[in-house]
């Protein structure tokens, strides 16, 4: 591989992470919604209706993953960009002009059209297409590169929501002009990005060597006669690469189980991230650190998908979903022993473990996409692999009532150990039935 090749390879993952780093402006939800609070007495009143917002948007970010997958053939990477940028544009500049109509009206639904709808399937178009391109660069580090841009995705609550959350207080700025400042941030980078982010030109020589781990069996009954064996450079008979399209990886057990199991392990990392304030009050955390609770999180997410990305490349499937599953178990029972001993230290340890196990999900997404079912039609398995974020938002809500019934987090935490639990079991069971397809 020439020394211009890898100058070329280096430049598009920096620019695509520099990219994410502004998408994941959908993790700051949080932040930037503070306009739209509704305080009254002391009381969050609003807080459902805003809840319900940063949950559409999820969903619709996960749809437009989706939709990206299936149109990614029939169109190029500057018009995805462009359809994105405008989306972002449009749904942060008709926000703007929300942030005093909204609270007196009362009327959220044109808010969950601009923010939720139009935000969600703008950031999951853009996200797609940053990938794609990224996998077509990087087909012998598909892990450790994935990882790199998720992990600007991951940890951009720190600088971006905190950069959004000065300029909104800010007297001069406020939180209307911050809004616009949005809009036209995002619609730059991202129309820029198409200028530079584009699919490696017909003919670039790039390296082909793909993930050890788990190699599937060929589908039944495609083929009348046996192909020919495939020999290496010393003419041993090499395993059989499989190469399903998204359809068939639908039809594969392992898939299923593929699909709860990464339910399974955002479980943990999303119920901490939506009661991570209430962690950290109930350790008696002083209030800088418990303020600080959700940049815990992000850190930890962004360390989670660059070391998982990594393990992927250096040592293949198997063992790294072994390594996820043992931080998925472990992360909720480290936070168990920090509500029963009071232990801040451990409380914090356990929260950086939630994010690790959260943001193991976007890389093992890609990597099964593109290496455990083949490189066909890997946007469009990414896309269905992605929905496994859609049960995040209803998670945290099943928690939220389950604090409220049994009147602590402990008991929520205790249940989340015994899930993750099951879900090294489950698994055992995706290697097992890929060996029986």
């Amino acid at each position: 591989m020439s020394k211009k090749l890898i100058w070329r390879r280096i430049l598009m993952l920096l620019t695509a992470t520099f990219v994410m780093l502004f998408a994941g402006i959908m993790y700051a939800s949080a932040i930037i919604q503070t306009p739209f609070m509704l305080v009254e007495n002391g009381v969050f009143v609003n807080a459902s209706q805003l809840g319900f917002n940063y949950t559409l948007t999820i969903i619709f970010f996960c749809l437009g993953c989706l939709i990206t997958g299936s149109i990614v053939k029939m169109t190029s990477a500057a018009i995805r960009f462009a359809l994105g940028s405008m989306m972002l544009f449009a749904s942060y500049f008709s926000a703007s002009y929300q942030i005093i109509t909204l609270l007196h009206s009362g009327r959220y639904f044109l808010f969950y059209m601009t923010s939720g709808f139009l935000g969600g399937l703008g950031i999951g178009i853009v996200y797609t297409t940053v990938l794609d391109i990224i996998n077509q660069w990087f087909p012998d580090r598909t892990g450790f590169a994935s990882g790199v841009i998720m992990a600007g995705f991951g940890i951009a609550l720190l600088p971006i929501g905190y950069a959004v959350e000065a300029l909104g207080n800010a007297e001069a700025v406020g939180w209307e002009k911050t809004y616009i400042f949005i809009g036209i941030s995002l619609a730059v980078v991202f129309g820029a990005a198409a200028f530079v982010l584009k699919p490696p030109p017909p003919g670039t020589k790039l390296p082909e060597t793909k993930l050890p781990g788990v190699k599937l069996p060929a589908p039944k009954n495609t083929q009348k006669t046996a192909p020919e064996p495939v020999l290496d450079d010393d003419n041993h008979q090499k395993d059989e690469v499989i190469n399903l399209s998204a359809f068939q990886m639908l039809k594969r057990p392992s898939f299923i189980f593929i699909f709860i199991y990464l339910v399974i392990l955002i479980a943990s990392g999303s119920t901490a991230i939506g009661f991570a304030t209430d962690i950290m009050q109930d350790l008696g955390a002083l209030p800088g650190l418990t303020a600080f609770a959700a940049g815990i999180l992000a850190l930890g997410s962004g360390a989670g998908r660059l070391i998982l990305g990594w393990l992927f490349d250096k040592t293949g499937i198997k063992q790294t979903v072994f390594i996820s599953s043992a931080t998925a178990i472990l992360a909720p029972v480290t936070l168990v022993m920090a509500l029963s001993s009071g232990y801040v230290v451990i409380g914090v340890i356990g929260m950086s473990l939630c994010g690790f196990s959260y943001g193991f999900v976007p890389v093992s997404c890609n990597v099964f996409a593109t290496e455990f079912y083949g490189s066909k039609d890997t946007a469009l398995k990414f896309g269905l692999l992605s929905l496994v974020l859609i049960p995040a938002p209803f998670i945290v809500m099943l928690a939220g009532y389950a604090v409220n019934s049994f009147g602590g987090l402990m008991p929520v935490f205790i249940g989340l150990s015994a899930l993750t639990a099951i879900g090294l079991f489950i698994n055992l069971a995706i290697r097992s039935h890929s060996r029986k397809q």
